[in-house]
């Protein structure tokens, strides 16, 4: 199946703790790689955010997806795998110390699980990779808004 990789960088003026713990909220994660209407969160016992349901719209077509968080080093780096019933996401988010602001780079890995999303694929990867960089910029902003 086609695979896709995507890179994008951006910072927020607030600390790697802070952004580490706007992380946790899954609604931080609405935007990045299409996905909207959060639900069904889960965290935890430490807080750390183990798993959300999502939909993601593509033209008028609504396709539900589940995410689990597979990887996490605190207050630096979570790795989430977005899973729709056409493609799977990993995503990796670092965070890096830039003087009074914190550097995110979000790393995206797509690939499709079935033949009618094959024969979509380069217009999909196209729209990710145009969409990727504001949506990161979107997302770092929301990392610096802590509650």
């Amino acid at each position: 199946m086609p695979t896709q990789s995507f890179r994008a960088a951006a910072s927020t003026p607030t600390s790697p703790d802070n952004a580490w713990t706007s992380l946790q909220r899954a609604t931080t994660w609405e935007g990045v790689a299409g996905v909207e209407e959060i639900s069904n969160a889960a965290h935890a016992p430490d807080g750390t955010l183990t798993s959300f349901a999502f939909v993601v719209s593509v033209g008028a077509m609504r396709y539900p997806g589940t995410s689990r968080v597979t990887h996490t080093e605190r207050p630096r780096h979570m790795r989430l795998e977005l899973t729709t019933t056409e493609l799977v996401a990993t995503i990796d988010v670092r965070l890096t110390d830039i003087g009074d602001d914190t550097g995110v780079e979000v790393d995206m890995s797509v690939r499709t699980k079935s033949f009618l999303a094959g024969m979509f694929f380069g217009a999909i990867a196209d729209s990710i990779g145009r969409g990727l960089p504001a949506a990161t910029e979107g997302f770092a902003q929301r990392l610096s808004a802590v509650s």
